[in-house]
């Protein structure tokens, strides 16, 4: 996942050990993820929906951001490829869309609702759609996060969601945020 944690990147060097800088960075990551879910958590109900298999978030924060986990215990972590893989094989699309499907039928769906999907794939964003669909007031507020980021691109994203998250809640409308520019030496390049 490429959400909390730069995956893809760290999984091009599993056999290489990691630069100072990188290490370094994986920390400042932890602490821009934690304050992340914590605050989302503050703010309202909070759920990670992952098209990996299940057990994998807690198993990649252990191996590279250990000081998550106490907070990714506080949170419900659906794994939509265990659950949902079966009855739609191939469909990673739609695993997506019945675990937020599920996530719904969990909550209140006759009060007006926030939903808030973070993400790097386009999947979760459609998903949060067909999940508002289901409920009588939705504000649908999409983030979508770069794909496949080095840590400095993660870390930043991570930064100006937390310092914008509170803002995007209190918003009155739907919004559809994109992050999804190349950075370089910290200003976001077209």
């Amino acid at each position: 996942d490429d959400t909390l944690l730069c995956t893809s990147f760290l999984n091009l060097r599993l056999e290489q050990t990691l630069s100072p800088v990188v290490e370094r960075r994986l920390r400042e990551i932890e602490n821009a993820a934690r304050r992340l879910l914590e605050l989302a958590m503050r703010l309202g109900h909070t759920f990670i929906v992952t098209n990996a298999m299940s057990g994998w978030v807690e198993y990649s924060s252990a191996k590279w951001v250990p000081e998550l986990l106490p907070v990714l215990q506080k949170v419900r972590v659906i794994s939509a490829r265990t659950k949902y893989e079966p009855q739609f094989p191939g469909e990673v699309g739609q695993w997506k869309v019945q675990a937020f499907l599920e996530v719904q039928r969990q909550l209140d769906s006759e009060i007006i609702t926030n939903l808030i999907s973070l993400g790097d794939s386009n999947f979760e964003m459609d998903a949060v759609h067909v999940m508002g669909k289901e409920f009588s007031q939705a504000l649908i507020k999409t983030i979508k996060f770069r794909e496949n980021p080095s840590p400095e691109e993660l870390l930043k994203q991570l930064e100006l969601v937390s310092h914008k998250f509170e803002r995007i809640v209190e918003n009155a409308r739907n919004l559809k945020i994109g992050l999804e520019r190349k950075w370089v030496s910290g200003a976001p390049q077209g």
